[in-house]
This record gives C-alpha cells, structure tokens and sequence, in this order.
C-alpha cells in the first residue's frame, strides 16, 4: 500500500509543530484572542461611563439653565444648601432623639462628677 518514509514523517511533524505553535500565537501572543477579549470588555466598559458622564453632562446642563432663567429655583437652592431664610420667616431647629441622649449622658457623666 501506501508506505510513509522518514522524509515524509518529519515534514508531517514539523507541519503539525507549525500549526499548534501558530495556534498558541494566535490565542496567547500580542494582540491575539485573549488581548481582543480585554480590549472588548474595556472598550464596554469605557462606553458606559461615556453614558454615564453624558446623563450627568446633561442633568448638570438643565440645572446652570434653571439657574440662569428660574428665579424660584434659585431660592429653592439657596435655601437647600445655604440655609437662607426670608426677612419674616422663623426658623425652628429640632435635635434628634439621638443628639438628646447623648447630650443627657454627658450631662449626667458631669453631674456624677461632681457630686463626688
């Protein structure tokens, strides 16, 4: 039949060597498979944050207009952020249950102090 010789052999070896070498170029050398997969998912990623600057972009866009434009939306800020009142208005601050005990525990701690 069909007999192979060593000539033939060697060359079959060294064609299979080329093929599994250039396969493990293709998935592992520079800019290869797994270099595109991480290029791909950064490239993804960098797209969502662009959405997410270009939504913030627009949100911060539609609050400089209100501001120029709406004078009730500059009174709201003002007093949100700076705790502006009006000339009539009276302000009433309540602390929190938080603050109260706290505040009644230190006194106590001082009085005991002092008794002493």
């Amino acid at each position: 039949m069909f007999e192979i010789t060593a000539k033939q052999r060697l060359l079959i070896f060294g064609a299979c060597f080329l093929l599994v070498l250039l396969f493990l170029v293709i998935l592992f050398g520079e800019k290869g498979f797994y270099d595109y997969m991480f290029l791909k998912k950064q490239y993804e990623e960098i797209g969502k944050q662009n959405l997410n600057l270009e939504e913030e972009g627009r949100k911060t866009y539609e609050i400089i207009k209100r501001m120029k434009t709406d004078l009730d939306y500059i009174e709201e800020i003002a007093r949100q952020q700076l705790g502006m009142v009006l000339e009539n208005e009276i302000v009433y601050q309540y602390q929190s249950q938080e603050a109260d005990t706290e505040s009644q525990s230190k006194n106590n701690g001082k009085e005991s102090d002092q008794k002493k």
